[in-house]
């Protein structure tokens, strides 16, 4: 069995359901088909492949070095959103420093509900004090070791990764799924505040802060 085409969990899906009217509510028979017709699409090496390229991607925010931001990491970002078809944009917080958000759409208009994964990180520190290279994503049994890969790349890849799956699926529902990726979040949060300023958060009926706590 290929990784695309992995199990539902054990039990399939019993506790409820976003169904096509974008509303938490009891499972039917229905739901439980598309959400199994979701879960397929959910290519586990891609999930994993994604989120050790986005550690391997320094985004420490060093402001004495040129190249001591997100842009590149942000670069990556939206690069892979734009060849999978979102809806992509960028706009810099600061200079080196941009905000990338993309939007999947639905067949009609609904809610909107925002899935938000920062891509700066904390400073690694001393880095002969790591067992593994602070930006090295090492693939250990089933842990991915370096710096950001908690908090929030490995959480960003997995929200890329769930609406990417919604799309694949072909399943049709109203509204609309807005990834928020910003900038600053370790720092002033000024990429949040800027997204928000910005007017791009109106309309967001509801979101998933992907952060570890």
């Amino acid at each position: 069995m290929s990784e695309r085409d992995a199990e539902p969990p054990e039990g399939g899906f019993s506790k409820g359901h976003v169904g096509s009217r974008g509303i938490v509510g009891r499972e039917d028979s229905g739901s439980r088909g598309r959400l199994e017709a979701v879960w397929r699409r959910i290519d586990r090496g891609e999930l994993i492949r994604f989120a050790r390229d986005l550690v391997r991607i320094p985004s420490v925010f060093r402001p004495e070095d040129p190249d001591g931001n997100e842009a590149r990491v942000a670069r990556y970002v939206a690069d892979y959103l734009d060849g999978e078809g979102f809806e992509v944009r960028t706009e810099e917080v600061s200079p080196g420093r941009p905000n990338v958000w993309a939007i999947w759409r639905g067949d009609r208009p609904g809610k909107t509900l925002l899935f938000e994964g920062h891509t700066d990180v904390v400073t690694e520190g001393r880095a002969e004090e790591w067992r593994h290279l602070p930006f090295g994503a090492e693939l250990v049994g089933s842990r991915i070791y370096g710096r950001g890969s908690c908090d929030t790349k490995g959480n960003l890849a997995a929200a890329v990764m769930a609406v990417k799956a919604i799309k694949d699926s072909g399943i049709p529902f109203a509204g609309r799924l807005l990834l928020c990726h910003p900038v600053d979040e370790e720092g002033m949060m000024s990429g949040i505040k800027h997204f928000i300023r910005g007017g791009h958060a109106e309309g967001v009926d509801g979101a998933v802060i992907c952060e570890p706590e």
